[in-house]
């Protein structure tokens, strides 16, 4: 009797992160907006990861919400409306690592101390003073953003 109420008890512990990984996935498919060809897009990665490679024309805006997961987004592909465009980043506990083309500069902002910005792109002195720019925000705790050339 006692190493049945273990077993359930045991099942019942590992039930509940494989129960969170569906209610991600499934949130995910709500949640989710926009395709890799158009000018904004969002996703979730709720426990899970996200893989993108945009190939917009006229990339704008991004927003990627995390919690206990991360995002890979290539846009060395795409190309920037002429205004810029902006990547924003929310959530907890995640990851965020954009690759970028060696001509943009790329500023990046955090509004959280428990955050960890790595940015390794072209130098502003290196660039041309009409480059195209992408603006990363961070408003997610507990996250790391990594930007780098392609």
């Amino acid at each position: 009797m006692r190493k049945r109420s273990t077993l359930l008890g045991v099942l019942a512990i590992a039930a509940i992160p494989v129960s969170a990984y569906f209610v991600g996935q499934m949130l995910s498919r709500r949640v989710d907006e926009g395709e890799a060809h158009d000018d904004e897009f969002r996703r979730l990665a709720l426990m899970n990861g996200v893989d993108m490679q945009v190939t917009s024309r006229q990339f704008r805006h991004a927003r990627i919400d995390l919690g206990m997961g991360g995002a890979n987004i290539d846009l060395t592909t795409a190309e920037l409306a002429p205004a810029g465009a902006t990547v924003e980043l929310h959530g907890a506990i995640g990851g965020l690592n954009l690759q970028v083309p060696p001509d943009w500069r790329v500023t990046a902002e955090s509004d959280s101390p428990t955050n960890g910005l790595n940015i390794v792109t072209t130098p502003d002195h290196e660039l041309s003073s009409d480059a195209p720019h992408l603006h990363v925000v961070s408003h997610a705790k507990m996250s790391g953003i990594n930007v780098q050339v392609a």
